[in-house]
């Protein structure tokens, strides 16, 4: 009898002792200071961020195109910090990094892009400046070709959709020019968008050309864009108005006229446009690279809460072409408010409730490998991800866009309320699209129905993937008062 008194006695005292440590460990992250964690933010000065940005934009990574070494050191450059910061590495083997294959291919100088103005005679050339009306493609084939070009529309073939830019014109060893996206505007009328959807893919769009039997493509989108596939000896340029007006000049057709009447009539207007061009693209594929994330884990305080908060930024950009493209605002902001975030949190005095997971996703310029190699395996159960946060081109202006806004209005209103007590940013709320075209990191993570909030710039500038988006552009104050907000939001959301 006495043993059986002692032994409930003691139980009694276990459950007394862990009880009361329980409490003292919550207040010891439930009791925080609003003030101390504001000097502690502010004292990360705007101009530190941006520094942060600087580096990585800067030639030494060279564009931190995913899969490149160049990318893997500007990783390596992060996980720094996180070691630095005393995180928990949540990559693979104990490292912060979670590698991924990712094949990629590098653009080098030395090519060209030219009209032969005369047909009588081919040497007289009007050749097109780089940048101001041409890129050549990011995963464009190495070599050259002189041939005429056609134009295919969008160059889509969809039979499902009796529809066909191919059609009624001969393509075979020859340039076809098209335009960019589908004759389906989501905005007018998102349900037969999302018919054609799949056609508005770069990749596709390459892959059909080719098979028609096409040498070479000239895009009308000039841009830097290495979300495509790599076909061998398949040449793809990107060109702006100054070249696809050469096209269609003395054709009898014009391009604002052509692309209106494939809207609205949902009919090709391929034709042969008896124009002879030159492209020369040099270039090196690498079909197995490796790309990587980088990620570091702030542990959570509380055992009750068995579920973590993730932010997320990309932290490559598109390389170089045959430039470095710098990517301080796409997305080496991102980037460094996430550095920002990770220093407040994992330097401040108080413990997290919620393990907060902080991810620099590659890929994400060719095709979002990062987001998706770490859905499928992440570093906890994708069902108990209780919030995920999004970094995006957060480094202009002064209005940012907060996406899933609408779609988790508990959610957002925490937000609002503590960005109008601490910071005042001007915040736009939107709901994310319904379309099946992903857009985004954040759309993957959304439709696996994890609670998501996206940030990014109201107004994305124009050069975004060009050689002209400098770390000298970015706006200080926007960068320091999201970390700040952010940091205010994650904090108490780790402790609900």
């Amino acid at each position: 009898m006495r043993n059986d008194w002692l032994t409930i006695l003691c139980a009694g005292i276990l459950v007394f002792i862990t009880a009361f440590c329980s409490s003292l460990m919550k207040e010891e992250y439930a009791d925080i200071s609003p003030q101390s964690m504001d000097q502690m933010v502010r004292s990360l000065s705007g101009q530190r961020l941006r520094s942060y940005a600087q580096e990585l934009s800067s030639e030494k990574y060279a564009g931190r195109l995913s899969g490149t070494q160049e990318y893997k050191q500007a990783a390596e450059w992060v996980a720094s910090f996180f070691e630095k910061w005393e995180m928990t590495p949540a990559g693979e083997n104990g490292t912060y990094l979670q590698p991924f294959p990712n094949s990629h291919t590098i653009v080098f100088e030395g090519g060209e892009l030219a009209y032969h103005y005369d047909p009588a005679d081919l040497n007289k050339k009007k050749y097109y400046q780089y940048e101001q009306e041409y890129y050549p493609g990011s995963e464009s084939g190495s070599g050259a070709i002189t041939a005429e070009v056609v134009y295919v529309g969008y160059g889509i073939y969809a039979p499902e959709l009796d529809y066909n830019d191919y059609e009624q014109v001969d393509v075979k060893g020859k340039i076809v020019f098209m335009e960019p996206g589908v004759p389906v505007s989501p905005k007018q009328d998102p349900e037969e968008y999302k018919k054609w959807s799949h056609y508005s893919l770069n990749l596709y769009k390459v892959k059909m050309a080719a098979a028609q039997g096409a040498k070479a493509l000239l895009y009308h989108d000039l841009t830097v864009d290495p979300n495509t596939d790599y076909v061998k000896g398949f040449l793809v340029s990107q060109v702006g108005d100054v070249v696809a007006n050469d096209i269609f000049s003395e054709t009898g057709y014009t391009l604002p006229k052509v692309r209106e009447t494939i809207q609205q009539e949902l009919t090709p207007q391929s034709f042969e446009t008896g124009k002879i061009f030159t492209m020369e693209n040099l270039t090196e594929h690498h079909a197995k690279g490796t790309g990587y994330n980088v990620m570091g884990l702030i542990p959570g305080a509380d055992p009750e809460m068995k579920d973590e908060v993730i932010i997320g930024a990309h932290l490559d950009h598109v390389g170089f072409c045959y430039e470095v493209m710098p990517g301080a605002n796409d997305n080496a902001s991102g980037m460094a408010v996430l550095l920002g975030v990770a220093k407040t949190l994992s330097q401040n005095p108080f413990k997290l409730g919620r393990s907060v997971l902080f991810v620099g996703f590659g890929g994400k310029e060719q095709g979002f490998l990062g987001s998706q190699a770490y859905l499928k395996d992440p570093v906890f159960p994708v069902t108990k991800t209780a919030l995920f946060i999004n970094l995006d081109i957060v480094g202009s202006g002064h209005i940012l866009k907060v996406f899933g806004a609408q779609d988790f209005p508990d959610i957002w209103k925490a937000v609002r309320k503590t960005n109008r007590k601490e910071i005042g940013i001007q915040l736009i709320p939107v709901e994310f699209s319904s379309l099946e075209r992903e857009n985004s990191d954040a759309d993957f993570f959304y439709k696996k129905k994890v609670p998501t909030l996206f940030f990014q710039v109201q107004d994305v500038p124009e050069y975004i993937h060009t050689t002209q988006d400098t770390a000298d552009k970015l706006n200080p104050k926007l960068m320091q008062d999201l970390t700040h907000l952010l940091s205010f939001v994650i904090l108490d959301f780790s402790q609900k």
